[in-house]
């Protein structure tokens, strides 16, 4: 019994060995490259705070439906992508994005620690001092995005994206 242990621990500590000499590289995460148009934009993405000389943006939040997918997101899927730099950073994202409905392609990645029930991405409760809530709209919808059909219940997959990672469509059809 003695050293069927001790056999067990020496092939434990001889795989912790190896496996410790095992250079462990983090997983790439795969990108989508699809096609969007953003409908909704987060309150708080064009807040900037002040504190003494330096600033804080937060980061732009926006929900998009996709036009055309890549097997991984499928069109007429809604998605949330979040801008993963802020304003200070590598400047804001270029206002034509939110003042004209246009297709722009996005290369996106995967991001599940903010996937989100459609309702609960688009409103948030607020409590007073009595226990007492309010529902609040989180995402303002743009001009064309208002006349959305939304599904409150589908569950919205998180994507982030940076500076090179996006760009407005031509419209050949003119």
């Amino acid at each position: 019994m003695k050293s069927s242990i001790t056999a067990s621990l020496v092939v434990l500590l001889l795989g912790l060995s190896a496996a410790s000499q095992t250079q462990i590289r983090p997983a790439e995460v795969p990108k989508s490259k699809v096609i969007g148009t953003v409908v909704a934009r987060g309150f708080m993405s064009k807040l900037v705070l002040y504190t003494g000389q330096s600033q804080t943006r937060f980061r732009d939040d926006l929900l998009a439906k996709i036009e055309k997918g890549d097997g991984e997101i499928n069109s007429g899927e809604y998605v949330r992508i979040i801008y993963d730099k802020s304003a200070a950073e590598e400047g804001a994202l270029p206002e034509q994005m939110f003042e004209k409905k246009q297709a722009w392609e996005f290369t996106l990645r995967r991001d599940e620690s903010c996937d989100r029930v459609m309702k609960d991405l688009l409103f948030y409760a607020i409590a007073n001092d009595k226990g007492e809530c309010t529902v609040q709209q989180y995402m303002q919808w743009l001009a064309w995005g208002a006349k959305e059909s939304i599904p409150l219940e589908a569950k919205v997959k998180c994507y982030s994206f940076g500076e090179k990672d996006f760009r407005a469509q031509v419209d050949n059809s003119k």
